[in-house]
């Protein structure tokens, strides 16, 4: 009796077939059609990297089955379970990426965990919660975390406390990427600190929209590399102190209007009445005139 066609496809073809495949679920059924199907599944490694941390069970499966290969690794909120972070974390020198979801303290004692060793391959991190956290604020330094970063590239901190004020950033040089989104306050002295050793950014996007205080008028942070700026609801004085190429996008979404008296506030709408770029040593230098966007208004420069 012959074998049907499709329990003797090729393994390459049969593996080529997982590329539109984008929940790990529907690849561990796809494993379990016939003795061939699971041998050629089972024994590819990269189908088995995107670790999901649901349970203790699954998460040392596909930990086994990706053997040695880089994996990416995501926590979220509703579903992961501590101890197969547990697992994850014994494995953080092969992390590539970690993408997180979290509104509660003890989630953030599980992301401390997953990044209590060192992480020499980690090249992305994404960590995304509730702004409903007033007591909680991840400090940007390496203390915090006790391992290594030298891979960081992209650094993406989305409506979650975080605190630039630490005398130590965490891994920042090689930083391509860096997302900062909170409305919490924060000091604008300590952003431009921060970003002070960011000089390799390629791609800037921050929405602070309580940054609050004001620096030296001389005091000029630049970013050589930056390709792409975006900011959404800042104070105009920001944008003072930065300088980075005449080829850089810029996109601004809304600006805040810095108080005589007091925190900054939004006032009535008043469009920029104009925007100076002035080249000083090969960087761009940026002074505004004028208020702020409302709403969804790009400028293109």
């Amino acid at each position: 009796m012959d074998v049907p066609l499709i329990y003797r496809l090729p393994p390459e073809l049969l593996v080529a077939t997982t590329a539109f495949i984008t929940d790990q679920s529907a690849i561990f059924r796809l494993a379990t059609v016939c003795r061939h199907w699971h041998d050629v599944l089972t024994g590819t490694p990269t189908l088995w990297t995107s670790i999901d941390c649901r349970s203790e069970s699954r998460t040392s499966i596909l930990l086994q089955r990706s053997k040695s290969n880089p994996i990416d690794v995501t926590l979220d909120r509703a579903y992961h379970v501590p101890e197969a972070v547990l697992l994850v974390a014994s494995h953080a020198h092969r992390m590539r990426s970690i993408n997180t979801f979290m509104s509660e303290l003890c989630e953030f004692g599980d992301l401390r965990s997953l990044l209590n060793g060192p992480a020499p391959i980690l090249k992305e991190m994404w960590i995304e919660g509730w702004v409903h956290l007033p007591t909680l604020s991840l400090s940007l330094c390496s203390s915090l975390f006790q391992g290594q970063f030298p891979a960081l590239r992209i650094l993406c901190l989305s409506d979650y406390p975080f605190d630039f004020t630490q005398s130590a950033p965490m891994m920042t040089n090689g930083l391509t990427k860096l997302i900062l989104e909170n409305v919490q306050p924060h000091h604008l002295r300590d952003l431009l600190g921060y970003l002070e050793y960011c000089k390799n950014l390629e791609y800037l996007d921050i929405d602070l929209p309580d940054l609050r205080g004001t620096v030296p008028t001389s005091r000029i942070v630049s970013l050589p590399r930056l390709r792409e700026l975006r900011l959404d609801r800042f104070l105009p004085a920001f944008f003072h102190h930065l300088s980075f190429p005449p080829s850089t996008d810029i996109t601004i979404y809304s600006m805040a209007v810095e108080a005589q008296d007091g925190p900054p506030h939004i006032s009535e709408p008043r469009t920029i009445k104009s925007i100076k770029m002035k080249v000083i040593d090969g960087n761009c230098v940026v002074q505004l005139s004028g208020s702020h966007f409302v709403g969804k208004t790009e400028s293109e420069l």
